[in-house]
């Protein structure tokens, strides 16, 4: 019986891999009981270099294990079929379901088998939101004859100084303010006095007109004599006409570390700081395709201090989140009121004088209260008026501050978990990637390993299990 070997050919235990080489052919003759898929021959002479090798008679390639020299001049080969070289195109035929392999994988599917290790990979992201400011801007909407985008009511746009004026003439207790204050009373106009972290000049520039007079109800405060040596105070600002501001922040920078299946939870998740309102968390499966493409956008109703933000990754129609929030801080408004008797009963008996007063932030880059002198507010003595009845009244407060030390950045945090990198070219021709496709083994080459493969081939028992073994537990189609 013929036999052809090889000698200096290598290979794995689980390829389907054959020589190209020409093959050296010898005579042997079978050991008495044999097995064809595991026979033993026998030759004459010591012929030790045999790797490999085929016999032509049953079409098998075997795999051969260490020479026996036999007493009679004669050396033994035991050898064991190669099934994956034998049935190597009926394999490349099979139509199976393709679990992993190094060729036609799907960088998308998860790799269950990487392993991940339990540090984090943390980069971020930063937007500056210009119109963002500390130091801020004071709206006070009064009800008033001119009426402005609030209706009836006027929404200023006012510095830190401009009400500092507003609170200074409020808050005296001159004669001729005080009769100006018994007709008017400027505190029962006020609406409201809001802080807002956003830029005064950036507010009074695009979306007010001005300066103009305040108005409080039917007093304009432009210094005009409302009686014979009885002025009205001149206090200016800027009045809101447009109280919408949008803006779209780009990340400009921003590419994921990951660009496979750990792009998304949980390998990676994102979390988004907005100014003044927090963190909240993005789905990763949302932000996985972003690539340059992740916009932020917000709009703030200046005249409430409302804002909207609205993530949108561009690679998805519409938004993957929005959020409302309101950023403004309302600031206290307090009045003091007084009967008064005397001078005052010339023009009509007693009248109740009042005072408002805006407790604001005067001095610092936050909203804080006036602290005046309040002595000074009762110095008016030689006017020989007689005070009674005093009273303080305060609505709202001071709050909503503690995000301002937090930056007015939108920050974009990726936490991206650690793992053995799966494109490592070693990982894959040893481990393959996930593939998931039910076609022909043939579509791949290198390490392919399926689910529940079966062969079909006109073979034995043992030859079908010992294939079935190699599909199912991965094997290299070489």
């Amino acid at each position: 019986m013929k036999l052809h070997y090889w000698t200096g050919f290598s290979k794995r235990d689980n390829s389907t891999k054959i020589p190209t080489a020409t093959a050296t052919q010898i005579d042997v003759v079978w050991k008495e009981d044999t097995s064809i898929d595991t026979p033993s021959v026998l030759l004459k002479g010591n012929v030790l270099n045999i790797d490999y090798c085929y016999i032509p008679d049953f079409g098998k390639y075997y795999n051969v294990g260490a020479p026996i020299i036999l007493t009679n001049g004669l050396t033994q080969y035991d050898l064991e079929e190669d099934v994956l070289a034998t049935h190597k195109t009926a394999i490349g035929n099979t139509v199976a379901y393709i679990a992993y392999s190094s060729t036609g994988y799907d960088a998308d599917i998860v790799d269950t088998r990487l392993p991940v290790k339990t540090t984090k990979t943390f980069r971020k992201h930063e937007y500056t939101a210009t119109i963002f400011d500390d130091d801020g801007c004071y709206i006070l909407t009064v009800a008033n004859t001119v009426g402005g985008v609030n209706g009836f009511c006027t929404s200023y746009v006012c510095t830190k100084a401009t009400i500092q004026s507003c609170a200074s003439y409020l808050m005296s207790l001159d004669i001729d303010d005080r009769l100006i204050k018994s007709i008017y009373n400027p505190f029962d106009a006020i609406i409201s006095c809001l802080w807002l972290p956003l830029d005064v000049n950036t507010i009074q520039t695009t979306y007010c007109t001005g300066p103009v007079s305040v108005v409080f109800g039917d007093l304009v405060c432009d210094g005009h004599e409302i009686t014979p040596g009885v002025y009205a105070p001149s206090i200016a600002s800027y009045a809101l006409t447009n109280p919408y501001y949008t803006n779209i922040g780009l990340f400009t920078t921003f590419t994921p570390v990951y660009t496979d299946f750990r792009k998304v939870q949980p390998y990676t998740t994102y979390s988004l700081f907005i100014p003044f309102y927090g963190l909240i968390d993005l789905n990763a499966s949302d932000v996985q395709n972003v690539v340059d493409n992740l916009n932020v956008c917000y709009s703030i109703d200046i005249a409430t201090g409302d804002m909207s933000v609205g993530i949108n990754c561009l690679a998805i129609p519409g938004w993957c989140q929005t959020i409302t929030c309101n950023i403004g801080v309302n600031c206290p408004i307090a009045q003091t009121s007084t009967n008064t008797t005397g001078t005052l009963a010339s023009i009509g008996g007693t009248a109740g004088g009042v005072a408002g007063a805006i407790i604001s932030g005067i001095t610092g880059n936050v909203p804080g209260a006036i602290v005046g002198g309040m002595g000074a507010l009762f110095s008016a003595a030689n006017t020989a008026l007689s005070y009674s009845q005093r009273g303080l009244s305060i609505r709202g407060g001071v709050n909503g501050r503690s995000m301002i030390p937090l930056g007015n950045d939108f920050v974009l945090m990726e936490f991206a978990q650690d793992t053995e990198d799966p494109d490592n070219a070693n990982y894959i021709a040893k481990y393959g990637r996930p593939v998931g496709v039910t076609h022909a083994i043939n579509n791949h080459s290198g390490y392919v390993q399926c689910e529940n493969a079966s062969i079909e081939i006109a073979g034995d028992l043992w030859e079908r299990t010992q294939i079935n073994t190699y599909l199912n537990g991965g094997f290299y189609y070489e």
